[in-house]
């Protein structure tokens, strides 16, 4: 969103027969505001953590021809799938290793969300015109005054201000604010003509 507005005009009827009578003036304002929402994929640290703690360390052998049979025995790659383990050992890119069931990378995966609000607001005022006339024009004066400020504000997800995402480390939300002013004044003296 951006508006603008912006006014001028003169003193002659209130200023009639004095110096002011010549004078204008102007003001303007602006006001701006922007919103961008960015979201990054990421892992989830503590569901990363407990998808590969539960992942069972031994399992009863249910194989009868098995010497092992009804006994706790090391437990494999395929029985921890079977459980709903995180395998990462797994590779997307060539395709060795066994895969991750698709309800383990949902419970896994993440999103970082950041909500990023920015607002300018300025507005301005001036006065010019003549004070009195010299032999090489009129002595005139312009004077004026600005003020700007400007508002960031980033709103960072939960789970990135608890630095719960294992690639993107976690800030808290961020508020900055800058006020600035400004005048000016300006003197035409034109002393020969």
């Amino acid at each position: 969103f951006r508006g603008v507005l912006g006014l001028r005009g003169d003193f002659e009827a209130l200023g009639e027969g004095s110096v002011l009578e010549s004078w204008d003036w102007e003001l303007a304002g602006v006001h701006s505001s922007s919103e961008a929402v960015s979201r990054v994929p990421d892992l989830l640290l503590d569901k990363l953590g407990e998808a590969l703690a539960s992942c069972p360390k031994t399992t009863i052998d249910r194989d009868v021809s098995s010497p092992t049979y009804m006994m706790q025995i090391p437990s494999s790659i395929k029985d921890r799938q079977e459980a709903g383990c995180f395998n990462p050992f797994y590779t997307a890119i060539t395709g060795e290793g066994t895969v991750n069931s698709a309800e383990v990378i949902d419970y896994i995966d993440g999103q970082l969300k950041a909500q990023n609000t920015t607002r300018i607001l300025i507005g301005d005022f001036s006065l010019s015109g003549p004070l009195f006339r010299l032999p090489g024009g009129d002595l005139a004066l312009a004077v004026g005054a600005q003020f700007r400020q400007n508002e960031q504000y980033i709103d960072y997800d939960n789970d990135y201000e608890d630095e719960a995402y294992a690639f993107n480390l976690g800030a808290d939300d961020w508020r900055g604010k800058q006020n600035v002013s400004a005048g000016f004044a300006e003197l035409s003296l034109p002393a020969v003509r």
